[in-house]
């Protein structure tokens, strides 16, 4: 009996996250140093109690990043074999699994049929005698 090892899928999901860095802006006019924790500045122009006077200062602008994360989909083998046993009369049994894939034994007659449900799936596998 040959045994097809099937390899799982990956899922690219996207994620969002904050991108906070520490940002440093420094009052020439009341001479200090000012750390903000954002993404990136802005500065409006509005009027400072202090001196008096409209001058322009930083606001502070938090934006999410949204990146694309690879995972392993370990559910897609398991729920593709429910659904080829249960509208094909086989003799196929899993044989053993680990982290990567899944190996079935096959057997000789029904090996071009299960291929075959394979590459319309999108999985990728190996056969070996």
């Amino acid at each position: 009996m040959p045994s097809v090892e099937v390899f799982y899928m990956s899922k690219n999901k996207i994620v969002s996250k904050e991108d906070k860095k520490d940002l440093f802006w420094y009052d020439d006019k009341k001479h200090k140093m000012h750390i903000f924790s954002a993404s990136r500045l802005d500065l409006e122009y509005k009027y400072d109690e202090e001196l008096k006077e409209y001058r322009m200062f930083p606001k502070p602008i938090s934006e999410p990043i949204r990146k694309k994360v690879s995972s392993i989909d370990k559910t897609s083998v398991d729920s593709w074999f429910e659904a080829y046993s249960n509208y094909n009369d086989i003799e196929a049994t899993e044989t053993s699994r680990d982290e990567n894939s899944v190996v079935f034994s096959v057997d000789e007659d029904e090996l071009e049929d299960f291929a075959y449900s394979l590459e319309r799936s999108g999985f990728g596998f190996s056969i070996r005698d």
